[in-house]
């Protein structure tokens, strides 16, 4: 039922009105600091009881009219749609219709009387501030997964070319390893001839991926799966395929990644300048084409405009010999299973009473480290610029 304004409540808001020069906003606004434990009229409110008393000198509603079409709708019915719209902000300007007997237009014109707009309620993922540096860290945990894998493109590359899109990263030398990474598993390759890296432009980072990433997102949050081993992840990731999406999960151990960066140390050189002498910086550049007959050389340029230049670059050393370079002479990054610090293990340890049981043994015999601290990847120095 509508709130029953008092006499003298109708009063004050005309005297308030008068006060703030019919500036209707303003004078709801003073209403509500000068009278704080009283109801505060809405704009309809407000200029209706100052229309009745300037037509018929009383501020309730006249049902004798002299003449005129009488009205369709009262103040009450709109004041009614401004209260169930306060009470449920999400609904639809068709539920205040059906609830209070009136047409979808009028329910809408009496909420747009007031600023309001009508919206429709779509649940959408909250990012929090923890959230984004989980999510680049993902990001780049992926991207290294990507170069340090040695049969990744025999196994999921069918044509002769590729066009991988990556970010601009920074920070331990990324760009270099990845680069590498790149131009080995090409010489490696019985079916790739080229690699077109781009590297996306920020704020402009909308990859095809994405939709991927916000069906596994959708599987996690729907899903009744329980969670206990890292192993059900995979399902999980399976279980959210769908017809034009079926996803295929390739589990990785310690054997599956190379370091790349120790192999750049010991047999490559990493220059600063390209073959013309200018400098070479990773965040100026948009575009990288590998070639598979030119090993440890590739092209590159600051901008996707079709007109611009191509600069090359090369890792070589001097007199050096790269005939016997092949994905087995990279060492690998881990002789067996990664150890874990102590710190996290007595964390995963501590979170066992939500863990089923069959699963105990397999945080019970994770390796640890003494000497091993974690690290956060967004604090790691930057080393690449």
């Amino acid at each position: 039922m509508a709130y029953q304004y008092s006499n003298v409540e109708y009063t004050e808001m005309v005297r308030m009105l008068a006060r703030c020069d019919d500036n209707v906003s303003e004078a709801c606004r003073q209403y509500a600091i000068r009278f704080p434990n009283l109801r505060t009229p809405s704009h309809v409110t407000m200029l209706a009881a100052t229309q009745r008393l300037r037509d018929y000198g009383q501020f309730r509603a006249n049902t004798m009219r002299d003449s005129g079409r009488p009205p369709t709708h009262t103040v009450r019915e709109q004041e009614d749609i401004l209260d169930f719209f306060e009470i449920y902000p999400a609904a639809s300007t068709n539920d205040a219709a059906r609830r209070f007997n009136v047409t979808q237009y009028f329910a809408w014109s009496v909420i747009h009387g007031e600023g309001k707009y009508p919206f429709h309620f779509h649940r959408a993922q909250e990012l929090t501030e923890p959230d984004k540096p989980a999510r680049a860290a993902f990001c780049n945990w992926c991207g290294l997964c990507v170069g340090c894998e040695g049969d990744y493109f025999e196994r999921y590359v069918r044509d002769t070319h590729r066009h991988p899109r990556d970010l601009n990263v920074r920070g331990q030398n990324k760009n270099s390893i990845v680069t590498t990474a790149l131009m080995i598993a090409l010489k490696d390759s019985a079916q790739l001839s080229t690699i077109n890296h781009k590297f996306l432009i920020p704020g402009h980072t909308h990859m095809e991926v994405d939709s991927d990433h916000a069906l596994i997102e959708k599987a996690k949050k729907r899903t009744s799966m329980n969670i206990h081993h890292p192993r059900d992840w995979c399902q999980l990731v399976r279980s959210a395929s769908n017809r034009t999406n079926n996803f295929s999960v390739i589990e990785m151990d310690s054997n599956d990644f190379y370091d790349f960066a120790k192999f750049i140390k010991q047999h490559l050189l990493v220059k600063k300048h390209n073959s013309i002498g200018q400098k070479f910086t990773w965040n100026e550049i948009r575009s990288m084409n590998f070639v598979n007959n030119q090993f440890l050389q590739f092209t590159y340029k600051t901008s996707f405009k079709d007109t611009s230049n191509f600069y090359s670059m090369s890792y070589t050393k001097r007199n050096k010999d790269y005939e016997f370079v092949r994905i087995d002479t990279v060492e690998k990054c881990y002789s067996g299973p990664n150890p874990i610090s102590k710190q996290k293990k007595k964390d995963l340890i501590s979170l066992l009473e939500y863990i089923h049981p069959c699963v105990h043994d397999f945080y019970h015999q994770l390796l640890t480290n003494e000497d091993l601290h974690d690290i956060d990847p967004d604090l790691a120095s930057n080393e690449d610029e």
